[in-house]
């Protein structure tokens, strides 16, 4: 029988069409491949089950180590790997944890990278890998697969201990070591390697390959054939994960210059940057599910964006799987329309209903079994002032058939960041979540902040934020929006600065001369024009010609003094002295870079939810 998919549950399995003679577990997202049952936690939550299960399957895998980085990082651990081929579990509940990957290194001297976060299933836990070596410090780090070294710090580093019930079997190995390049990190099921494929420099060779990271371990009860429909937002998953179910691949080397990195091990490691300068010399981050290491880094200088990054280590995941004979899909009953509460409510006779919150809330649905569409921006980020960057907007979200039955959904609203920071994130419960964005960049060494979107740069010191909503996990149903800002002159000196990312365009460039760069232009939706959905406000401030873009890009200061324009959808203009403006509440706009400090604060954010009732 063809796996099939409930859905991501919000009120499991009534609320996803799905019975039988007993209700016996819920938590996290339901697979059933027949009668076998596979629960899929990819955030904390909690199992509980009705009736005992003799011989249930668990794996647990914590969190991926972040790769090192300043030339030649290390390839980051994966995560431990934790597995238990026939747990007997009681009826009742039991907790699960889920690691997140450690940060990459990004910055000279410190910090170095960081470790991933443990997971577990009922206090059963898998630690959670070591992040790579760096240039200084350069030690890599201890986890449930450690970290590769650096190329200036060749020295092994042992495996945090798993302790773990006998029924459970746990899996790590140390990551390589080499005075040649990056080392690869540990994997789950085999040692990181010191050495890539090339002629080894000891013994008489001429390069200096990053070396690979080690592979992850094969769970065939696990295939990403079945389980693929439960994974957000992760395309490379299925093809990492694959059908033998390989979990806990090791981040690859950073190579040395011009060589190239070493590969990420296989069950979602990293590649290593190599090839300097043409790259990518920077680190790829560990596939997310997987607790795959985090790639290390080349060279410096190289690639674009903010130096010196290592890779993200992967996020961690829990499944159970279990046989219950008694299981059987049932039809799923058809919609009913909806009455709800919460927020400021709005009928503009087009035929929906729209609830629109500009502060926290919580949205109540009392009765019907439908879908929503649902609008999520953050609060976007400030611009900097003394020769800044434009702030990136907020990061958005929209998803256009939510599904929802009666009961209760949190909702957040970021506030827009001060001067020279960051703005909040926005959410529509767990799901739905819109990320704040990155404050513009600062002359002389100042990098724009990633968010949403991410903030303007000042120049190539001081380099633009990359966008990171388009990598957050969401609904099959649903689209993330955010770009990186964009750069600043290619000059060294205080000339004009990049204008933050937009919801649909990277922040524009800033020049040798003249204004700085344009905020990038934020995503249209139709059918949330701002008179309908209670913004009449600021129609006259939000430079969108249709009325109804949200998430713009502040711009960069820069000459002359009326500065440059932000981006549509409440980006705030750059300026030279008092022209600069922040960024539109209620739209997640980016404020205005500016010189003199200070510079325009980011615009709030704003949720809104409509439906034909």
């Amino acid at each position: 029988m063809a796996p099939f998919f409930t859905g991501i549950h919000r009120s499991f399995f009534r609320s996803a069409g799905v019975s039988g003679p007993t209700i016996r577990s819920t938590g996290g997202t339901l697979i059933a491949s027949g009668t076998t049952l596979y629960h899929v936690f990819t955030a904390p939550g909690t199992f509980t089950i009705s009736d005992t299960v003799s011989s249930a399957e668990v794996l647990i895998v914590a969190g991926g180590g972040g790769g090192g980085s300043y030339y030649y990082g290390g390839g980051g651990g994966a995560g431990g790997v934790v597995h238990g081929p026939s747990i007997s579990l009681s009826a009742g509940s039991y907790p699960v944890v889920i690691g997140a990957g450690g940060p990459g290194s990004t910055t000279y001297p410190t910090p170095p990278s960081s470790n991933g976060s443990n997971s577990s299933f009922n206090a059963v836990t898998a630690i959670g890998g070591g992040g790579g070596g760096s240039y200084s410090p350069g030690l890599a780090l201890a986890g449930g697969s450690s970290g590769g070294s650096s190329y200036y710090d060749a020295t092994p580093v042992a495996v945090t201990p798993q302790p773990v019930p006998a029924s459970y079997v746990a899996y790590g190995n140390i990551g390589g070591y080499a005075p040649t390049a990056g080392s690869g990190g540990g994997g789950a099921g085999s040692v990181g390697s010191g050495l890539g494929p090339g002629p080894n420099p000891a013994t008489g060779g001429s390069t200096y390959y990053g070396g690979p990271g080690g592979s992850g371990r094969a769970f065939p009860s696990f295939p990403a054939p079945i389980l693929s429909p439960a994974i957000p937002g992760s395309p490379n998953w299925s093809t990492a994960v694959g059908p033998t179910g390989l979990f806990g691949g090791g981040g690859g080397g950073g190579a040395y210059y011009t060589y190239p990195g070493g590969s990420g091990g296989p069950g979602g490691g990293g590649a290593g940057g190599g090839n300097f300068p043409s790259g990518p010399v920077v680190g790829s981050p560990g596939v997310n599910y997987t607790g795959g290491g985090g790639g290390g880094t080349d060279y410096a200088s190289g690639g674009g964006g903010p130096p010196y990054n290592g890779g993200k280590g992967g996020d961690g995941i829990v499944i159970v799987k279990f046989n219950d004979p008694l299981y059987q899909v049932m039809p799923t009953p058809p919609p009913s329309p909806i009455s709800a509460t919460g927020g400021t409510t709005y009928t503009p006779g087009n035929g929906y209903t729209y609830h629109t919150f500009t502060s926290p809330g919580t949205f109540t649905v009392n009765s019907g079994n439908s879908t929503i569409q649902v609008l999520v921006v953050a609060g976007g980020g400030g611009g900097n002032g003394g020769y800044g960057g434009g702030g990136g907007a907020g990061g958005v979200i929209y998803d256009t058939a939510f599904p929802v039955t009666p009961g209760s959904y949190t909702v957040s609203v970021g506030s827009g960041g001060a001067f020279a920071a960051s703005g909040s994130d926005s959410s529509f419960g767990p799901l739905l979540v819109a990320k704040g964005g990155g404050r513009g960049g600062l002359y002389p060494t100042t990098a724009g902040a990633p968010g949403g979107s991410g903030g303007g740069g000042a120049e190539p010191t001081a380099p633009f934020g990359p966008g990171i909503q388009p990598s957050q996990p969401k609904p099959a149903t649903a689209t993330n929006y955010g770009n990186p800002g964009g750069p600043g002159s290619p000059l060294t000196g205080a000339y004009a600065s990049g204008g933050g990312g937009g919801a649909a365009a990277a922040g524009g460039a800033g020049g040798n001369t003249g204004p700085g760069g344009s905020g990038g232009a934020g995503q249209p939706f139709p059918g949330f024009e701002y008179p309908i959905v209670g913004l009449s406000p600021v129609v006259p401030t939000a430079n969108s010609p249709t009325n109804n873009h949200y998430g713009g890009g502040g711009a960069g200061w820069g000459y002359p003094a009326s500065g440059q324009i932000g981006g549509a959808g409440g980006g705030g203009r750059g300026g030279y002295g008092t022209a600069y403006t922040p960024g539109v509440n209620g739209l997640g706009g980016g404020g205005g870079g500016n010189f003199p400090s200070p510079a325009g604060t980011g615009g709030n954010g704003i949720v809104i939810v409509r439906y034909q009732p």
